[in-house]
């Protein structure tokens, strides 16, 4: 046994003090262009430095020195910093690999006088990360004064650089690091990987000097809403052998399952490691606790307090000293013993369990393997940790223009605006540019001063667009004033362009003033004498006479045909006054009366005849031959291929919806049929009072179902009977006042960092260890199903039911609510229908919305919201009566589409003016009006994964498929298809993007994101496919095409089952923690 516990801290020990090679540790790049000489230009990979200031989202160009003698650079340099520029590039040290640290060649270049240091690889090899020395003696506390970057190249590149230099060419290159840290967004995610140990000598002393110095960038940073922090902690296991041991049971909390380290490295005595995971632990569920009210920064102030007050040096490294800390700033303490749980329990504990998982690389950003270890948008920082270094690299992954203010500080980057203005266009007189500066440089984008948005390429030319143009130097027309008289060239009657006002002739950009005597173009009546004036003319008539100008004639000043002019326009006005008084009188009064009585009617039915005349003639007249709609398992397809056609987005199975207008339709079965009035049952009045409720309820449910079960011919009654009783109903809020009850569920949260469902365990990384053979996904390439529509409808062989037809009628869209058992149908003639489709029947009309066919909807929790052919959008409440709550107003011209995001906060509309509009849901006012598209905008699709990212498609023959980020209305990609583009489909359970497409190949396209690869393409319609709709469960889709065939395709695949993978062999304590 005593020889099991110091073979057990010997590997602990040798395992925690030495490296371990053979981890995957990713090589972070930078890239390296040749300027000079023209025969060597080309691009080269380098890895970065861990250690120095690498310039993120910057770049240096500088020239190439390779030093005479002490080319390894182990040594001090002779001289006075000799590799200090004499010119205006810096230079860049070029030294080869070997004999020393790689840290301590930079560290002497930078004495020297280099503004960066290239390492040559001495073999060829693939790059690898030149990282900073463990502790040390022959460090000498140089590692955290370098302040320039490094990187290491290859030999083949290293050599050409050599061959020019000993040529005596002058070799210029550029050090770019632009690219080296991702910045797809406005916001920035990073996350730190550290330790609340403070017994490991300098490094745990840095660690924790870093944490004090950026709690207040992190922390304005995180107020503000420009990042999202998150901070882990590295934990280790204890191998089943070894649980028993003493060292187990010191090191590790929940029988084995997570461990830490002896902080001194001594068994017996001191602070052990269960104390450090144990406070690892309260201070990740600091963080949860605090974030779930919205204070995720106070994880900054807990640990520096922590440190300050519970130190390790001090004795007081305590649970007792935590909570004193957690009071201090107002933490729910309860709420964090919770989050940690118990740690004698032999049981998995959530949150360390899943620092775990995250400890594992996946992608591009490696595993973690050096403490602390900083990730900043999924790539993992190199570099000294240091306050404005790492502030640096943040700020470098906001997308240009979304920078904060703190990025765009002097002491952070130079303002490339301020000289010759960043080369973009300028408009000297109202002092407007269009440069902007960023972080990562200037961009020059036309601006918007004042309400006013300007227009152009932003380089040459920007021009005021709006209404409110002419308030800015006057929309760049001409303009002048004589006389105390102004005129401009500015209409605000036009969004764009200039042109003269009357009496002045010219482009709009100089006017001259027109001479309307000389030219002979007024004042041309009998007797008169024409002055020309500035902008205008003068007319005077002899004889004391009026000159009118409209007609370019003079009349007496007394004359009778003035006086009965002024008696014939004073007629018209007491007509028309008369006239609309009669109306009014007559035809309103008429008008209100009758509506009057209709809603008495409601409370005091007035007798049979009244209500025989308020029959609704759509529910009793007989259904004719026309547009229908089928709720079926099989679809037919319109007769007729410009009817509209649509199938369900919550299809189930081969459950669809189709539109037939064709006059061949099936006619239908029955037609409606008067029953004999029953005594009574429209004229209870129930009371008003709440407690008479259940009974007035009673009386209008229950007696009618007595009166069904005696009289046959009750299902047939009179429509007018069942509206009123209905509209009665509704008034008093009796059981069909809210006709459709949703859940909004939030949208699945996006996963930041893939996740591996096998328990993590560093030894699993070893070489040794196997890995998991992926999946194999086969797509068919034939449809599962195939039905066509032109076949004759049977319902015995169908399963399939008659939703509606109305004569004559074109059924112009369909919609399926999020429950799966409402639908809305929209039609030619304005009105949308909400109908109960398991029961065949139509719950109400929603009229008086639109003035023109409905031809797009989406649902929106128990929002409907519809599209016209008119442009306007109109936000439909299903649940009351005056159901128009807002509209929107943006389009020109038809809506061809409309989809709300997964989280039902924007609406993306589309449309036939080419126009892409995204919609906040608190407001009527676009949030975004992009105008890129040269085409029909119908396909819309938003990401499941990512609440923000919304994928469009083109309808021209070289149709494009384009991704925004909908909350800065950026583009960041588009793929040309080749073909016009009418419907995308994400895959709910793997990233990827269904397109169906038509001529010339008219196909379904399945492309891999973000790579946007083709996976496969789908073939067999031979028309373009118009429709597509995605099975609940994600795996099936159909399409539809005026070929009148309808295809079911299994193209996604199975829904993704969590799959626990085998568990590694665990062995001791994996050390391929590095301390920093």
């Amino acid at each position: 046994m005593a020889m099991l516990r110091k073979l057990t801290a010997l590997v602990l020990t040798l395992m925690v003090a030495l490296d371990c090679v053979c981890a995957r540790f990713v090589v972070e790049k930078s890239s390296i262009s040749v300027l000079s000489p023209m025969s060597m230009h080309s691009k080269h990979d380098s890895a970065i430095g861990n250690f120095g200031v690498p310039d993120y989202g910057g770049y240096m160009i500088g020239s190439v020195v390779y030093p005479p003698k002490g080319a390894l650079g182990c040594q001090t340099f002779d001289g006075d910093k000799p590799f200090k520029s004499k010119n205006h590039r810096p230079t860049v040290l070029l030294l080869d690999r070997g004999e020393c640290y790689f840290a301590l060649k930079a560290w002497n270049g930078e004495q020297a006088g280099a503004a960066a240091v290239l390492v040559a690889d001495s073999v060829d090899e693939p790059l690898i990360t030149m990282d900073s020395p463990q502790d040390s003696s022959d460090a000498e506390g140089y590692v955290e004064k370098i302040g320039i970057p490094s990187a290491l190249i290859d030999r083949s590149f290293g050599d050409s650089l050599k061959e020019a230099l000993k040529k005596g060419e002058e070799v210029v290159i550029r050090l770019d690091w632009r690219e080296s840290m991702p910045h797809p967004d406005q916001r920035v995610e990073y996350e730190l990987w550290t330790n609340s140990n403070d017994e490991c000598g300098i490094r745990c002393d840095e660690q924790m000097n870093f944490i004090r110095n950026f709690k207040g960038h992190a922390q304005i940073l995180e107020r503000g809403g420009y990042t999202l922090f998150t901070p882990h902690y590295i934990t280790w296991y204890c191998p089943q052998v070894f649980i028993k041991s003493d060292q187990c049971k010191s090191q590790c909390i929940n029988h084995g399952r997570y461990c830490a380290p002896d902080p001194e490295m001594d068994f017996g005595e001191g602070y052990q490691g269960k104390d450090v995971v144990y406070e690892n632990l309260r201070q990740l569920c600091v963080h949860r606790v605090a974030k779930e009210s919205n204070r995720s920064w106070v994880w900054w102030d807990y640990v520096t307090d922590f440190h300050i007050r519970c130190s390790m040096k001090e004795k007081r490294y305590s649970k007792d000293c935590a909570e004193d800390v957690m009071k201090s700033l107002g933490l729910p303490i309860e709420k964090i013993k919770k989050c940690m749980g118990d740690p004698e329990a032999d049981v998995e504990n959530e949150v360390l369990k899943t620092e775990q998982e995250l400890q594992i690389g996946r992608g591009s950003r490696g595993d973690v393997t050096i403490l602390p270890t900083l990730v900043i948008n999924n790539v993992q920082y190199r570099g000294k940790l240091e306050r404005t270094a790492v502030l640096k690299a943040v700020c470098a992954g906001f997308k240009e223009t979304t920078d904060p203010p703190i990025c765009l500080s002097g002491d952070l980057e130079t303002n490339e605006c301020l000289e010759r203005n960043g080369g973009c266009w300028l408009d000297t007189q109202a002092n407007i540019t269009a440069c902007k500066d960023t972080f990562r440089g200037r961009v020059c984008e036309c601006p918007t001063v004042k309400g006013v948005q300007y227009r152009g390429d932003g380089y040459i030319s920007c021009d005021a667009y709006g209404p409110a143009r002419c308030s800015m130097n006057n929309g760049g027309c001409w303009s002048d004033t004589k006389n105390g008289l102004t005129f401009s060239a500015c209409s605000e009657s036009q969004l764009s362009g200039c042109q003269c006002p009357s009496g002045f002739r010219g482009d709009g950009q100089k006017c001259e003033d027109i001479d309307e005597c000389k030219e002979r173009t007024a004042c041309q009546c009998d007797g008169c004498s024409c002055k020309n004036n500035w902008g205008g003319f003068e007319c005077k008539c002899k004889a004391d006479r009026l000159y009118m100008k409209e007609q370019d004639t003079c009349i007496e000043r007394g004359s009778k045909f003035g006086w009965f002019f002024t008696f014939l326009i004073l007629a018209v006005v007491v007509g028309a006054g008369g006239a609309g008084y009669i109306f009014y009188k007559y035809r309103l009064r008429s008008y209100m009366d009758s509506e009057i009585m209709a809603i008495m009617s409601q409370y005091m039915p007035l007798d049979n005849n009244n209500n025989n005349n308020n029959e609704v003639s759509t529910e009793g007249q007989p259904l004719r031959l026309g547009s229908s709609v089928y709720i079926k398992n099989t679809i037919h397809e319109a007769e007729r291929p410009t009817s509209a056609t649509s199938v369900p987005q919550n299809f189930s199975g081969t459950c669809s919806v189709s539109m037939n207008s064709s006059s061949s339709s099936s006619s239908l079965k029955g037609q409606s049929r008067r029953c004999p009035l029953q005594e009574n049952l429209d004229r209870f009045i129930p009371n008003r009072s709440a407690m008479d409720f259940d009974f007035a309820d009673y009386k209008l449910n229950e007696a009618t179902k007595k009166v069904r079960e005696n009289d046959s011919c009750f299902g047939m009654r009179s429509p007018s009977k069942e509206a009123y009783r209905r509209q009665l109903a509704e008034i008093f809020n009796m059981n069909r006042t809210r006709i459709l009850a949703f859940k909004n569920k939030p949208p699945t949260p996006v996963e930041l960092i893939p996740q591996s469902h096998s328990k993590p365990t560093y030894s699993a990384l070893l070489p040794h260890s196997k890995q998991t053979k992926p999946h194999r996904r086969i797509i068919p390439q034939k449809p599962e199903k195939y039905f066509y529509l032109r076949d004759p409808w049977d319902p015995s062989v169908d399963a399939a039911s008659e939703l509606v037809t109305i004569d004559d009628e074109l059924v112009t869209s369909v919609s399926w609510a999020p429950d799966g058992r409402h639908i809305a149908v929209g039609w030619n003639n304005s009105q949308v229908q909400i109908w109960d489709s398991t029961a065949n029947r139509k719950l109400r009309t929603l009229r008086d919305g639109h003035r023109s066919g409905v031809g797009s909807m989406a649902w929106n929790n128990h929002i409907l919201t519809t599209g016209a052919m008119d442009g306007n959008i109109i936000n439909n409440d299903i649940r009351v009566r005056d159901h128009v709550i807002e509209t929107f107003t943006g389009h020109t011209h038809e809506v061809c589409g409309l989809k709300w995001s997964p989280s039902g906060q924007q609406l993306a509309s589309g449309g036939g003016d080419h126009l892409l509009h995204i919609w906040d849901r608190r407001s009527t006012q676009w949030l975004h009006r992009l105008e890129e598209h040269t085409s029909a905008v119908k396909a819309l699709a938003w990401c499941p994964f990512q609440g923000n990212l919304l994928a469009t498609g083109e309808g021209s023959v070289a149709g494009c498929i384009n991704f925004w980020n909908t909350h800065t209305g950026a583009c960041l990609n588009s793929i040309d298809t080749g073909s016009q583009v009418s419907a995308l489909l994400w895959n709910k359970n793997q990233k990827e993007l269904l397109s169906s497409h038509g001529f010339p190949h008219n196909q379904l396209t399945l492309w891999k994101y973000p790579s946007m690869v083709k996976a496969i393409e789908l073939t067999g319609h031979t028309s373009t496919v118009l429709f597509m709709a995605q099975s609940p469960d994600g795996c099936s889709v159909a399409s539809a095409a005026p070929d009148n065939t309808l295809r079911i395709w299994n193209t996604f695949g199975d829904p993704e089952v969590a799959k626990s993978a085998p568990k590694a062999a665990r062995e001791p304590f994996s050390g391929i923690n590095r301390i920093r």
